[in-house]
């Protein structure tokens, strides 16, 4: 393999866990990688790395976010929108706020607030667990960008000796 920038041939090295690949093409800070080969250019010290099963990888980082105790930074809710397949304004919508919020808590300058976290979590363990999570998605598509769903006059009938709505 030769270097893209100074056209020397790129010397191959497996990253380890003592010198691992730092992975900073999800945006994401302190994300690296061992046990995949990358290449370096003994010249300008750019380096390619070879990256096999990367939506595996992704879905890792998913889970390890949602995981984690602390408070989500704006970095993090990003790569989990894009990780996700949402825009910012479907995003936003689903979260209930606007995208002008939703931009500034991706720039870090506010946080996401503790409800709007915490459905971010289940949608996104909910997703990397490869479970079906269309109800959750579907129960705020029906909700337009106020946030107020249709009226509709709830009817439970009694059916044996369980209620049970009306259709």
């Amino acid at each position: 393999m030769v270097c893209n920038d100074c056209e020397v041939e790129m010397r191959m090295r497996k990253a380890t866990v003592s010198k691992p690949y730092r992975y900073d093409l999800t945006g994401l800070k302190n994300v690296y990688l061992a046990g995949i080969t990358v290449f370096h250019c003994p010249r300008c010290g750019a380096e390619a790395p070879s990256i096999p099963k990367l939506p595996e990888l992704h879905r890792a980082l998913a889970l390890d976010l949602v995981g984690r105790n602390e408070e989500l930074d704006g970095d993090e809710v990003r790569f989990l929108r894009k990780w996700l397949g949402y825009s910012s304004i479907r995003f936003g919508d689903l979260l209930g706020m606007t995208i002008e919020h939703l931009s500034r808590v991706e720039h870090g300058h506010k946080p996401l607030g503790t409800s709007s976290e915490r459905l971010l979590r289940v949608i996104a363990l909910t997703a990397a667990k490869k479970t079906e999570f269309s109800d959750v998605t579907r129960l705020f598509a029906a909700r337009d960008s106020k946030g107020r769903g249709a009226q509709r006059k709830p009817v439970f009938q009694l059916r044996g000796s369980a209620w049970k709505t009306a259709a």
